[in-house]
């Protein structure tokens, strides 16, 4: 009997490994950041071939503001806030989930006045009714799931919402063997920093 009950414990915890990861350690927690980079501390970075898009040819300072869609399999809400949090501290403003989006346009009236703008915030053509009468609009669009046996997939893509174009993407799929923020998450968010810093002073 007991024999059962530690085997059945067993493959629990074999599955859990195989879904989550063999990570013990990770899940969005905060970073040390390098001072002389301000990028995150971590053994590991984005090869060449993670890089699917990379356009700085492109004047952050023109966006009025930035919507992230984050979306995860585990700890989604987490997921947001550390993404959001990448983002702040690299001093990126005016940050609004598909939510808070939504009631922003409610509250304005310059917007909520266009019609049909409020059927669909999901629908990037609505989005981008928005960005027409307030401004350029950064869209900011990650994700983070499982991928098989303990493989993680997160993807990141950034568009420009007013002409509907692909300025940065990229993307790892990896096995998990130790911590799940430094093999997968920090690298990704480092080239996110690295791409907005270097769109945000590039030489005029």
């Amino acid at each position: 009997m007991e024999c059962d009950v530690v085997k059945k414990v067993t493959a629990l915890l074999i599955t859990s490994c195989f879904l989550h990861g063999c990570a013990s350690k990770g899940f969005y927690k905060p970073a040390n950041i390098n001072e002389k980079t301000g990028l995150y501390d971590t053994g590991s970075s984005l090869e060449q071939s993670d890089i699917y898009k990379y356009d700085t040819n492109v004047d952050i300072k023109k966006f009025k503001l930035v919507v992230l869609d984050a979306q995860s399999d585990l700890f989604r809400n987490r997921f947001e806030f550390f993404v959001r949090n990448s983002l702040s501290e690299i001093g990126v403003k005016m940050i609004f989930n598909k939510e808070e989006l939504s009631n922003f346009v409610k509250i304005n009236p310059k917007i909520n006045s266009k019609e049909a703008i409020l059927q669909d915030i999901d629908d990037s053509i609505n989005i981008r009714k928005i960005s027409n009468v307030i401004g350029p609009i950064l869209y900011i669009k990650i994700s983070s799931n499982v991928n098989g046996a303990g493989r993680r997939n997160i993807k990141l893509d950034i568009f420009d919402i007013e002409t509907d174009s692909l300025l940065f993407s990229a993307a790892k799929d990896k096995v998990i063997w130790e911590d799940f923020d430094k093999e997968i998450n920090y690298p990704i968010m480092n080239k996110m920093k690295e791409w907005f810093k270097q769109s945000m002073y590039k030489k005029a």
